[in-house]
């Protein structure tokens, strides 16, 4: 126990911090959604309650001609009409005004999480936990819906109508109606409490065989190849046929919770109004009150326990809101009023001359989880408009001179003062959506003409322009219906858009045929100017268009020369392709490729 109870208090203080993450996100107006859905309880009680009322005392009022002609129909009536009107745009306000606010709430919060994750490892842990990491963004973060629209305006309502229940019944005694208000609040909050605490537990364990199972399904869909070639395909279903039987198991368990929760509102509630009618009739016959006071009691009665029945939903989800509060907490306690983009530890070039755009002085480098230091008192600089070409073995520190430069990783020693930088790699991040929303990534205000522009810099825009859609021509998943040259290419575009003094290319045209990527190397040289370069490479075409090569041996820099020594062109003729090649100058280069076709 006391073990336990430690984490205990940090569980719930995790979800705590969440919760309260939640609640400063929704907006104002979820205040009267909460007022909504109390009045549309209240107005239905109201409604059911003098519709009796108003029946039982026409009925009696009509049995002589003096107390019908007495009788004021007119008054109740309006009652009536004004109660049914009245919960039907009550309700539709609480749709509108609930609803409302906690897309906007989840929004705000998937923002945060986004900005959270834009640190020093932070894309680092999304390529490591893809899965992991969506289902945080999606199931867990929709979890929370749950804790406003199923529970706390539910539990509001439900107060709501207690307390109106409770004052229609003290036209029977106020003794009565404060004695049936603690009994249905006690067996509201008693049934509550008892169905959250026995379906925490199953809600969370389907919570994590959801999100396993979901894993498992895209490991099969994009893995099917190699599971194919090592036998495992058949497995690997068999295994998510577990996980969805394991998964329909604590379905069952829920929905038997759920069913006796429901059993348990109905019992207590024909109790209570058993015992409603008795006290009424009672009451009538004795003259204490009359027949239709006694019938409008019994009426609210009947329908006190509806907002109870929504509540059992939200009850029914508790575990899992609260082990999505548990699992988001170390992200969502980032502040909300970081609006910083991305939100990294990197320094502006404040006081530096304004033509450089990256320095890295005594910089040092290890990956989190691992003791080996991988970059070790690195310094150099690089100006506006020069190229610098980073050489050397694979693992000898490159990419991750690059990923301190992007801010991906935080350097354990010295400093990394950057500009905004824009990152075109190997692999090109395109997504399920048209051209124009994959483009409007980098510059989201950008309008059709930029697009256009953009394009035709990168060399797109006639095979845009030959679709049937244009720029709303649809993408597959990871770019589908582009060419490898032309996924690249709009890549290009979208870092064009972006307008940065600093480009981070790591092996920009690795994979691409010779005629592609001679296209793509004479865009960059044509629109990159104005632009610092900062390129990891293992190519002598990509080498040869750098000012300075640095060559990068076990985490340090061996070598740092300009274009034009010996050195330099050592280095570069060691690359892939080089060795017997004269080299080039940049403008001979473009001119020689201008008549280059690109696919």
């Amino acid at each position: 126990m006391s073990m336990r109870t430690p984490r205990r208090k940090k569980s719930s203080a995790r979800e705590a911090a969440t919760l309260r993450a939640l609640w400063h996100a929704l907006p104002r107006h979820v205040v009267w959604a909460a007022l909504a859905s109390a009045v549309t309880i209240m107005a239905g009680i109201g409604l059911l309650g003098l519709s009796g009322w108003f029946i039982t005392a026409t009925a009696i009022a009509g049995a002589t001609m003096a107390t019908a002609l007495m009788f004021d129909v007119f008054g109740p009536s309006a009652g009536i009409r004004l109660l049914a009107l009245g919960r039907t745009a009550s309700r539709y306000a609480e749709r509108l005004w609930g609803h409302d606010a906690i897309l906007g709430a989840l929004a705000a919060m998937r923002e945060r999480l986004f900005r959270a994750w834009a640190t020093p490892q932070g894309a680092r842990a999304l390529r490591l936990e893809p899965v992991k990491l969506l289902f945080r963004l999606t199931g867990d973060l929709d979890a929370l819906e749950s804790v406003v629209l199923r529970f706390a305006l539910p539990a509001l309502a439900a107060v709501a109508a207690c307390l109106l229940t409770g004052a229609l019944l003290g036209f029977l005694g106020p003794a009565i109606g404060l004695a049936f208000f603690l009994l249905l609040m006690g067996i509201g909050v008693a049934v509550t409490l008892r169905l959250m605490r026995f379906s925490a537990l199953t809600a969370a364990r389907r919570s994590r065989l959801t999100e396993r199972m979901r894993a498992a399904t895209i490991d099969l869909i994009s893995g099917q190849t190699p599971l194919l070639m090592a036998g495992q395909i058949g497995a690997h279903r068999w295994q998510i046929l577990g996980l969805e039987e394991r998964l329909a198991a604590q379905d069952r368990r829920l929905n038997q919770m759920d069913t006796a929760a429901g059993a348990a509102y109905t019992a207590f509630g024909g109790i209570i109004l058993a015992a409603t009618v008795v006290l009424a009739a009672h009451l009538v016959a004795a003259g204490n009150v009359s027949l239709p006071v006694g019938v409008l009691c019994i009426l609210a009665v009947l329908s006190v326990m509806e907002p109870f029945a929504a509540l059992r939903r939200g009850a029914l989800e508790a575990g899992r809101a609260l082990l999505a509060a548990r699992r988001l907490a170390p992200r969502s306690e980032t502040s909300s009023d970081d609006r910083s983009w991305p939100a990294t530890p990197q320094a502006h070039l404040g006081g530096s001359p304004a033509d450089v755009v990256l320095r890295m002085k005594s910089v040092s480098a290890r990956y989190p989880g691992t003791d080996r230091q991988v970059l070790c008192d690195i310094n150099f600089e690089l100006a506006r408009g020069e190229r610098i070409a980073l050489v050397g073995a694979s693992g000898s520190g490159k990419t991750t001179i690059l990923a301190l430069a992007m801010g991906e990783l935080a350097p354990i020693a010295g400093d990394v003062h950057t500009g905004r930088a824009s990152l075109l790699s190997q692999r090109v991040d395109l997504f399920l959506d048209t051209v124009r929303n994959n483009l409007l990534l980098a510059d989201p205000d950008a309008d059709d003409a930029r697009l256009w522009d953009a394009l035709e810099a990168a060399g797109l825009a006639g095979a845009i322009q030959a679709s049937p859609h244009g720029l709303d021509s649809l993408l597959g998943e990871g770019g589908l219906g582009l060419s490898g040259g032309q996924a690249k290419r709009l890549a290009i575009a979208r870092m064009l858009l972006q307008r940065r003094p600093l480009w981070l290319l790591d092996e920009p045209t690795e994979s691409l045929d010779e005629a592609t990527a001679d296209h793509v190397l004479r865009t960059l040289l044509r629109h990159g100017r104005e632009c610092g370069w900062l390129m990891a490479t293992h190519l002598y075409r990509e080498a040869v268009l750098a000012d300075r090569v640095l060559r990068i041996e076990n985490g340090t820099i061996a070598g740092d020369w300009r274009k034009g020594t010996p050195g330099y062109t050592r280095a570069i003729n060691e690359l892939r392709g080089g060795g017997t090649h004269a080299q080039p100058d940049p403008d001979a280069y473009v001119l020689s490729s201008e008549n280059v076709p690109w696919n």
